[in-house]
């Protein structure tokens, strides 16, 4: 077990996450999501996809996985029972619903696009497991902890972090690379990941502790 001197999200020094045979997983981080953020928000956006890309910037010189999901509709799908009805259904307008497959909006954003070589996944509901391939990438990789960024963190996030816990990886939130859409929603869920189901610190420190364990 790593062990820090600083508290975690909750005040915990004893995260009971190793850090050992990391894999970073970029969730849903796409521009029909994030082009399209109330004008509120934009600065903490902005500040999300640079931490996140800080994420990936340091797992790829360090030769660690770094694994991407896309939230998909299509024509053949209709998404999560229709609970997502006014947001994924195709517009009585002709227009087509959020992420489409095949549209610009499905796409990750600039600033976090895979690179040739890793692994992307399309999804067609919250959980980043569920219909995919991505237990079996992992496994065969030999990932022991998931680090886990992206949005929506009550959605998601949430969804694909109690997966990873229970299929017993190390799970890491990075607090400053996850959003909801509202401050309170992230924070109330940041609590509850960071005390039932591993790890919630800063995007430096996780990279800080990961360095340590991965010498």
């Amino acid at each position: 077990m790593v062990k820090y001197d600083k508290p975690s999200y909750t005040g915990n020094f004893e995260d009971q996450v190793d850090y050992v045979k990391p894999a970073l997983l970029v969730v849903d981080m796409q521009k029909a999501y994030l082009e399209s953020a109330p004008g509120e928000y934009t600065q903490e956006i902005a500040t999300m996809i640079a931490r996140s890309r800080d994420m990936v910037d340091a797992f790829r010189a360090h030769g660690w996985p770094v694994i991407f999901t896309c939230f998909e509709s299509n024509n053949h799908c209709k998404n999560l029972n229709r609970r997502h009805y006014p947001n994924y259904r195709d517009l009585d307008e002709g227009g087509k619903r959020l992420c489409f497959a095949g549209t610009r909006g499905i796409e990750c954003v600039d600033e976090l696009k895979p690179l040739e070589g890793e692994l992307q996944f399309n999804k067609l509901g919250y959980d980043a497991f569920y219909g995919t391939c991505l237990e079996y990438c992992l496994r065969t990789q030999g990932i022991k902890t998931l680090v886990i960024v992206g949005i929506l963190t009550d959605m998601c996030i949430a969804s694909t972090v109690s997966t990873a816990f229970h299929y017993e990886y190390g799970v890491v939130v990075p607090s400053d690379c996850t959003r909801a859409f509202t401050p309170e929603r992230t924070d109330a869920y940041l609590i509850c990941f960071d005390e039932a189901y591993g790890a919630v610190r800063p995007s430096h420190e996780v990279i800080e502790l990961l360095e340590r364990a991965n010498k």
